[in-house]
């Protein structure tokens, strides 16, 4: 076996170095023929290191390092840097690696080379300045000292084990070596090498280096620099004998660096880490030619580790006993003071103590435990690999630090206890001097788990077991593996009562399972192959099995995520599967068998009844679940009888249980989606396959027939041919089951079907069909033939689905496969009593889609121009093509339908002027229906190139131009040429899906794009002519049309179009301004004008802006200054406004734009006088287009037009409104993002004022100087200004803008202007909202004064908007705060306010349950929702009813009432004739209110009322209102007349709400008549007015009752008296 050494890039360049530089300076000293060491004539001065010439040479302070003078050292150097090297690499990484060997090569070299030359300078030798320094002496020192840092207790054994030498002892080993051999052959250099690649290897990785943190108790970074672990001290290098000596000197010159602050002192927290840490590194050997991967023999790799732990743990030991001696925290200079162990092996039995924790008793809730450390039992943490991957499968987000913090400040009550425990765990390791580790808690919480849960005894202390128990589950995911093993079955005995006894509670039972969980993680293969019967992992997985059907939630969702976690974790092993997946399936399958077993039985038992539920069942079906997702499906020899189950459980009417088994089974197929697992499917295939249920089973069946279904699916997911091959035979089984009598039988066919030809049909079989594929499509069209046989006809609705997908899954290559299918649908379709009409349309229009309209009306024909004897015509097929056909021949079309055209045209022209008959009008529409097949032909054509040609151009534009009728069509058609292409060419990745779903590429596509710009400038002048002779109403889809192919049109025929139209422009422009103002007035404006040809050419020229060059920009600007100062016309002055905004939409427009700042400022600001207000809206577009492009140095042009912008807050149109405020925002953030504003340049300002800079502050004081404005309509514009950019801006100002804009609103708040107080309260109530409490809850007290004196003004809705803005005040400030600051005579209205709160929050909670209510109140909130555009609109506009968060849900405005009943319309009907609604007297009949059916009156006149009642609810006898009785507070509750509806009855309630109606006159205070301004609705109170409780009324109507009735006798007149 040939063998194979991959080498790392870096140690494959040394190599090459060492090679290179080796074989010139050898070839050198062979052509010199001289001494070896010769001083007046060195060799290659320019590679190796001289130091009296290293100055001119500075380069070979590197290339010295790769120069050797014989074979046998290059030889070993070279195999140095092969093993050695390629160890380090693969360790480290290149990276740090490369940074290694600079220091190791630089630094011994340099010192080395002065060193040298001050000997030389001092000494005079001239053997020292002229010496030759090269080789790899200091590299190999180097590495020896890695490897004492990486595996130090690695043996190297030589010679078949005669000699056995530790890696750690090597480098003292050759440093003693090179000394001796410098002073015996004068080999010094090499000795002064050797020591100096010693020190500045070590020095780097003592102090320097960064390496990954791997241990489990650091809470630090993920990396450490140095190493500050005790045994990579300098004085371990040493044999012990000497330990002392060195160590006291290593200190000293330590101590001395940190004084001088040369070096940093390690803290205890990283000699703590990387001590674990060294403990910790691989137990992996070294690679080398006698050790390959550092592999050993079984017994002799077992005993070399033990001795290692032992030896580990003794030392460990011993500086735990010397820390509890000394009693003192470590020192700065802690790294370098080792402990004086000895190194003697130990022997590999001995058991040694890891944790020695006192018998101090620790105090808990007054209760003493002690932690003896006999009962901890022998703890040793070995120092392999197992820890770090431990905690690396863990997948832990939290170290074990930030875990134990939240335990030590409790939020919960039954944390408290864990706190407590916790805390003496830490007095007590602390008290002893232990390491916070997660080995040293974890010793202590196994010595009180032994006291808590003794194994003899049972649970003594139940809250301390819970509490020690917790801990135990956090601490143990960070526990070295190997202790866990040694420890495994004294914490599974201990751990026992907990998780078998009856009466556990939840709590402890979780964090029982989280400790099993980390201790089988972390068992060996060795451990798992022990039998259940014995104490071992497998034991405690059965334990885990029985707890996952447990009653109780928690406790189940803990044991699935245990098992889940253990099963996909396996330990190493050649297997891939766990070894205790096959127990674990054949537990939980048993489980199952049982369970259902027992159920059966209880139904049968049960008779017919209702099936009753079956928790048991479902949990097991759920654990099933969660091993077969955890362990990659299922295990092939337990599948039948799992399936056999399954559907034995899927025929159960409990959906629950159905929907648990279909997740059990694609919980099974999708882990099987992988090639590793892939191999169990065709076993499953056919054990599901054999399950097959009866014919008729509608129960079983449709479960059996979506499982085939979703495995077929995954089958062609992993193996795509062979499920094709075997399509036809599943395909005709599935088909069998259509033929049920059972619905849900046939549904379920069909959905698999379509599901096995959506899924099993590969693309390469459309594609690139090999013989193979052909006759299994011809298998499926055969098939799919048969379903249209008489025998599937109670299922053809489900038959014609299924063969919608076959077309769809076939594409193209369904013609001629499927073309019987055609002949059958369409002749069924052309059936008048065939009932699937809209089926049959579906089917045929999935076919014309993909086969084409060719291939479709071959089959079936049209018969409309020459019609055949015996056969219908198929007019209807006009819709079906009309919806259905894309990317097909255009000929087609030109040669089938527009000679059908012409004829079916020439029929109308035939007829003449006459008045048109039906026939006539059949004729006309069927010409309107072929031209509406043109847009689908014209989608992305086949033939485009020959198609389009001069003859169809030509024919397109005479009907544009001829038939108006047509053009939309025809236009979309164009429009679509032109589009489809450009989206092919779009795609970015265009994949093979593209060619199966639209046949062409982007070559193609860009081959029609250029085929088409040649006939793009005649076409556009076309299209130019007819949209000069459109209505504008009409003109929208002829400029899509235009916009279209001027995207692909020529720049030399754009640019000649452009100048023909501005030429034109101009002189329309001449021919309007010489025409004088009342030559226009004179002129009668027809209902349906053409516009002025200025207004058309302008359309033109804004369409083609976006498309010119850069040349052609001046002459659009100079149109624009030419048009916007003409005010005459104000839609012309529009148009000319939206050509800004149109430039922007490009980048070569957006770049004219920022070349023209200036001019275009100049513009605006000049037309702002001229501008008329329907163009408002669009100069507010334009100036926002140019204030986003604005450079910083152009910031005078904001507040130059900010006056104008802030007055358009107060437009009247929504729309401009809208756009004022966010040019303002817009504003806000140009400004916020600085530059300088040059105020000399602004307008009516000083030519000396001095610039300012840009800022959100500066911004607010502009808009804030409107405030002292002339006008109040000013003012009111620039307090909604300031309100807008308020609530968007509001958290980046300072509190004291913020206080300042508040304080100045209060000074207006009292102002007498209804204009400007109204515009405050929208400040106000945005305040409110938005603004932080510290700076409104200080105005309160002057802004509830000034608000409460508009609470009683009624016009322009003042007191609703008060009252609101109080609502939102009190829910967030409160009630007492608002009243705090009330006047006395104001708080009624708070009052009302609270009142009605409160009775809203009644009502809404005596209706939370009704689920009717909820619906109403959800539709309600949906509708509120809808009801503003954005956040600003909401929190001004909005009422209390429209804030998600109001608190008490008020009641909608009477605006809402209105607009929700205005949407209702009623339809009213003769009694004896039907409304026909195609009679313009039909809108007669239609009416916006609820008609009411009067009954007709009794032959004898009278009517029948019901009997009267009064406020108490006495029935009132003997009387009627003819009586004279003049009781006006008698109500009549069933039949009281409306006000004014013609009878005497209603004639009096009509007087009597006059006199004491809402609506009634009523004096306020000082006397003062006031009216109500709003209409009664049913059911529906003012707003405006404060309620009073119907209690109250109740009272005072019977208190009057009673005083009328005292005062009454006898009969009385009417009215009253008098």
């Amino acid at each position: 076996m040939s063998l194979r050494i991959n080498i790392p890039p870096l140690t494959r360049v040394l190599l090459v170095l060492l090679v290179g530089f080796s074989s010139l300076y050898l070839l050198s000293l062979k052509r010199r023929h001289g001494p070896a060491h010769n001083i007046a004539h060195p060799e290659l001065p320019y590679i190796v290191l001289v130091p009296n010439l290293s100055i001119f040479y500075p380069w070979v302070y590197v290339t010295s390092v790769f120069a050797e003078e014989n074979v046998i050292t290059l030889l070993v150097a070279g195999a140095t840097i092969l093993y050695g090297g390629r160890y380090l690499e693969r360790a480290w990484g290149s990276r740090e690696f490369g940074k290694f060997l600079l220091v190791v090569i630089v630094i011994p070299n340099l010192v080395a080379g002065w060193l040298y030359v001050v000997l030389y300078a001092f000494i005079g030798a001239g053997s020292l300045g002229w010496a030759r320094i090269h080789g790899l002496i200091s590299i190999q020192a180097a590495f020896l000292v890695a490897f004492k840092q990486l595996v130090p207790e690695h043996t190297v054994t030589i010679l078949k084990g005669l000699v056995k030498i530790r890696v750690k002892h090597f480098p003292a080993i050759f440093l003693i070596a090179n000394t001796v051999s410098g002073f015996l052959f004068g080999t010094d250099t090499n000795t002064v090498l050797c020591w100096l690649g010693f020190i500045a290897s070590w020095t780097y990785l003592r102090f320097f280096k960064r390496q990954a943190d791997l241990s489990g108790s650091s809470t630090g970074g993920k990396t450490m620099r140095g190493d500050a672990s005790e045994t990579f001290a300098f004085a371990y290098f040493w044999p012990d004998v000497v330990h002392p000596p060195i160590a006291v000197l290593a200190d000293a010159i330590y101590n001395t660096l940190l004084a001088l602050k040369i070096c940093t002192p390690f803290s205890a927290e990283e000699v703590e880490t990387s001590n674990e840490q060294a403990n910790a590194r691989g137990e992996g050997g070294l690679p080398s030619l006698l050790n390959q991967g550092g592999r050993q023999g079984g017994s002799g790799k077992r005993e070399e580790a033990e001795r290692r732990r032992a030896l580990a743990l003794k030392a460990l030991d011993q500086r735990l006993q010397a820390a509890s001696a000394n009693r003192q925290p470590p020192v700065s200079s802690a790294p370098e003071n080792v402990s004086h162990a000895t190194t003697d092996d130990p022997a590999p039995e001995t058991a040694v103590e890891h944790q020695d924790v006192s018998n101090q008793p620790m105090k808990v809730q007054s209760r003493e435990f002690a932690i003896d450390k006999h009962k901890i039992g022998s703890i040793r943490e070995e120092p392999d690999d197992d820890a770090t991957n431990f905690i690396l499968q863990s997948g832990l987000k939290m170290s074990l630090a930030e875990k134990l913090d939240k335990i030590r400040s409790p939020k919960l009550q039954n944390q408290r206890e864990t706190s407590v425990v916790l805390s003496a765990i830490e007095d007590t390791l602390k008290d002893q001097n232990h390491g916070s580790t997660p080995t040293a808690y974890f010793a202590a919480l196994l010595a009180l788990l032994s006291q808590a849960i003794p194994s003899s005894k049972g649970i003594v202390n139940k809250e301390l077991a819970t509490s020690v128990v917790y801990l135990l589950d956090l601490v143990t995911p960070y526990v070295p593996a190997a202790l866990l093993r040694s420890k495994f079955s004294q914490i599974l005995t201990n751990l026992a009562p907990a998780l078998t006894h009856q009466d556990v509670e939840a709590p402890l039972l979780k964090a029982s399972m989280g400790c099993l969980e980390s201790l089988l993680v972390a068992q060996d293969s060795a451990a798992w192959a022990l039998p259940q019967t014995q104490v071992g992992p497998r034991r405690a997985m059965a334990g885990l099995l029985s707890l996952a059907v447990d009653q109780r939630p928690k406790v189940r969702k803990r044991a699935h995520e245990a098992l889940t976690r253990v099963l996909k974790n396996p330990p190493p092993s050649p297997s891939l599967d766990h070894p205790a997946a096959d127990m674990c399936a054949e537990t939980a399958l048993r489980s199952l068998e049982d369970i259902a077993r027992a159920s059966g039985k209880k139904s049968k038992g049960r008779g017919h009844g209702s099936e009753e539920h079956h928790p048991g069942l479902i949990h097991a079906l759920q654990l099933v679940k969660t091993i077969a997702s955890a362990s990659g499906g299922w295990p092939s020899k337990k599948i039948e009888s799992l399936c056999e189950v399954l559907l034995n459980i899927s025929k159960s009417s409990n959906d629950y249980l159905v929907m648990a088994a279909f997740e059990v089974f694609e919980t099974i197929f999708a882990g099987m989606a992988d090639e590793i697992s892939s191999s169990k499917l065709p076993r499953l295939m056919e054990v599901i396959s054999e399950l097959r249920p009866s014919q008729n089973d509608s129960q079983l069946l449709p479960p059996w027939i979506a499982i085939i279904s979703r495995g077929y699916d995954v089958s062609a997911q992993l193996s795509p041919a062979e499920t094709f091959q075997k399509l036809p035979e599943v395909f005709d089984m599935i088909s069998t089951f259509l033929g049920s009598m059972s619905h849900n039988i046939r549904i379920s066919a069909s959905q698999c079907l379509i599901s096995f030809l959506a899924n099993c049909i590969p693309s390469t079989a459309i594609l690139e069909p090999s013989i193979y594929d052909e006759k299994v499509l011809e298998k499926l069209s055969r098939g799919a033939v048969n379903l249209l046989s008489i025998k599937y006809q109670a299922a053809w609705m489900e038959v014609f689905n299924v063969l919608t997908a076959l077309f769809d899954a076939l594409k193209w290559r369904s013609a001629p496969l499927l073309n019987e299918v055609i002949k059958i649908v369409g002749e069924l379709r052309g059936n008048d009593s065939f009932n699937g009409k809209k089926e049959a349309d579906i089917v045929l229009g999935k076919a014309i889609e993909v086969v084409g309209p060719e291939v479709v009306l071959e089959i079936l024909p049209l018969n409309l121009a020459k019609p055949k004897a015996g056969q219908r015509g198929r007019a209807w097929l006009f819709p079906i093509l009309r919806d259905s056909v894309i990317n097909t021949n255009l000929m087609h079309f030109r040669s089938e339908f527009v000679p059908l055209s012409e004829t079916m045209f020439q029929r109308v022209i035939d007829h003449g002027s006459s008045e048109k008959t039906m026939e006539v009008k059949l004729y006309e529409t069927l010409v309107q229906q072929i031209w509406a097949l043109l847009p689908g032909y014209c989608n992305l054509p086949l033939d485009l190139i020959t198609a389009f040609n001069q003859e169809f151009a030509e024919l397109i534009a005479n009907i544009l131009y001829q038939q108006t009728e047509l053009r939309a069509n025809v236009c979309r058609a164009l429009q679509l040429l032109v589009e489809s292409n450009k989206e092919i060419l779009a795609i970015v990745n265009p994949d093979e899906d593209l060619l199966i779903r639209r046949r062409i590429t982007k070559a193609d596509a860009q081959k029609n794009i250029d085929h088409l710009a040649g006939f793009a400038g005649n076409l556009l002048a076309v299209l130019f002519n007819v949209y000069s002779q459109t209505l504008p109403q009409y003109r929208g889809y002829i400029l899509q049309c235009i916009n279209a192919y001027l995207s692909i049109t020529p720049e030399m025929e754009l640019l000649e179009t452009f100048t023909r139209v501005t030429a034109l422009l101009e002189a329309a422009l001449a021919e309007s301004t010489a025409q004088t103002q009342a030559d226009k007035q004179k002129q009668k404006q027809p209902a349906e004008k053409m516009p002025p040809s200025s207004h058309t050419l302008m359309d033109l020229v804004i369409t083609l802006s976006v498309y010119l060059p850069r040349a052609s920009f001046p002459t659009l600007f100079s149109l624009s200054a030419l048009i916007l100062p003409q005010s005459s016309d104000p839609q012309l002055q529009k148009k000319a406004y939206k050509l800004l905004p149109r430039l922007a939409t490009s980048d070569t427009g957006i770049l004219a734009l920022q070349d023209r700042t200036l001019e275009l400022q100049q513009l605006l600001l000049s037309t702002a006088s001229s501008a008329t207000a329907p163009c408002r809206r669009d100069r507010l577009a334009a100036i926002s287009v140019l204030v986003t492009h604005l450079p910083p140095t152009s910031l005078h042009f904001i507040p130059s037009i900010l006056s104008e912008v802030v007055i358009s807050a107060k437009e009247v149109n929504e729309k401009a409104r809208t756009a004022a405020f966010d040019l303002l925002v817009l504003m806000g953030d140009k400004m916020q993002q600085g530059g300088t504003i040059a105020q000399s340049q602004i307008p009516h300002m000083p030519s000396d004022a001095p610039n300012a800079e840009a800022s959100l502050e500066e911004f607010f004081t502009m808009v804030s100087a409107g405030l002292a404005g002339s006008t109040p309509h000013m003012i009111s514009a620039s307090i909604t200004a300031l309100t807008r950019i308020l609530y968007e801006f509001r958290s980046q100002l300072t509190d004291r803008v913020l206080e300042d804009l508040v304080s100045t609103m209060d000074l207006f708040l009292t102002s007498n202007n209804r204009e400007i107080v109204r515009s405050v309260l929208g400040f106000v109530k945005v305040a409110i909202i938005s603004l932080p409490e510290n700076i409104i809850r200080p105005r309160l007290e002057t802004l509830v004064p000034g608000l409460m004196g508009w609470s009683r003004e009624h016009k322009a809705r003042f007191r609703a908007r008060v009252k609101h803005i109080f609502e939102r005040m009190i829910r967030r400030f409160g009630v007492e705060a608002v009243e705090k600051w009330c006047p006395e005579a104001d708080k009624r209205l708070i009052q009302n306010i609270r009142k009605s709160r409160e009775r809203s929050k009644r009502k809404k909670d005596a209706g939370a349950n009704e689920k009717e209510g909820d619906e109403e109140t959800t539709g309600k909130t949906a509708r509120r929702k809808g009801r503003f555009e954005n956040e600003f609109d909401r929190a001004v506009y909005g009422s209390g009813s429209d804030d998600e968060g109001s608190l008490d849900g008020d009641v909608s405005s009477g605006d809402d009432r209105d607009r929700g009943k205005g949407s209702k319309s009623y339809i009213v009907e003769d009694d004896n004739e039907p409304l026909d609604l195609l009679d313009r007297k039909a809108f007669a009949s239609i009416s916006s209110t609820k008609p009411v059916k009067f009954k007709p009156l009794p032959a004898n006149g009278k009517t029948h009322t019901k009997a009267k009642t009064d406020l108490d609810g006495k029935l009132i006898l003997g009387g009627d209102s003819d009586d004279g009785d003049n009781d006006a507070m008698i109500m009549d509750y069933g039949s009281r007349r409306d006000p004014g509806d013609g009878t005497l009855e209603g004639g009096i309630n009509a007087y009597v709400d006059a006199i004491k109606g809402r609506d009634a006159v009523q004096r306020g205070r000082g006397g003062k008549l006031k009216f109500s301004n709003r209409k009664e609705k049913k059911g529906a109170g003012d707003g405006d007015e404060m309620e009073v409780d119907e209690e109250e009324i109740v009272k005072g109507v019977r208190e009057k009752r009673g005083a009328e009735r005292g005062g009454r006798g006898g009969g009385s007149q009417r009215g009253g008296g008098g």
